[in-house]
């Protein structure tokens, strides 16, 4: 890579070891790089999510297709309509996000340890830091889900939590029910 010193890619060249594995880990930084990836790219995004999910809950009509939509948002509503609901969204996808980058390098070096390939190693760190990074951050999803209907009561995320708890019956532990096997 291009950012190894000549050393440090004679070292990595013909064995096992990666880059990340030859300097001591700052997990505080992995968490804070996966953290503001993740506010970065779900606030870029934004505006596409706020135009998909009232075109999904049918309040998006418009007999101008998208482009029309977007018109009568900004029209009706102003610049912010399209950030509406963001909050919510950056809530969820931080802790997602810092989940994912911490526990992918984890298992990497976990794997790599055990002799895995390289590219083996990737593929299955990638595969299980998604996996777990979900079971972590299900709850914060089925609570945005729960607020982005159209019929939504909740006045906020902690009334949102609140309330499904207690209509799931469960007083402590988040509702994963949609984690359960059949």
């Amino acid at each position: 890579a291009w950012f190894l010193s000549t050393s440090q890619r004679k070292l990595a060249v013909g064995s096992r070891t990666t880059p990340t594995s030859m300097a001591p880990r700052n997990r505080g930084e992995e968490l804070l790089a996966g953290g503001v990836a993740g506010i970065v790219s779900r606030t870029a995004i934004a505006p596409i999510e706020r135009v998909k999910i009232l075109v999904q809950t049918g309040a998006g009509r418009s007999s101008a297709g998208y482009t029309g939509l977007v018109r009568e948002m900004y029209h009706n509503e102003g610049l912010l309509a399209f950030w509406r609901g963001n909050t919510a969204g950056v809530v969820r996808v931080v802790p997602y996000m810092s989940a994912t980058f911490l526990c992918y390098e984890e298992y990497k070096a976990a794997l790599l340890g055990c002799g895995a390939h390289k590219q083996q190693a990737a593929l299955a760190a990638g595969s299980l830091a998604g996996v777990t990074a979900v079971c972590l951050t299900y709850p914060l999803d089925l609570v945005r889900a729960a607020m982005a209907k159209p019929s939504s009561v909740y006045t906020s995320m902690f009334h949102a939590l609140r309330s499904i708890l207690e209509a799931e019956s469960l007083p402590i532990s988040p509702h994963i029910s949609g984690l359960e096997a059949d």
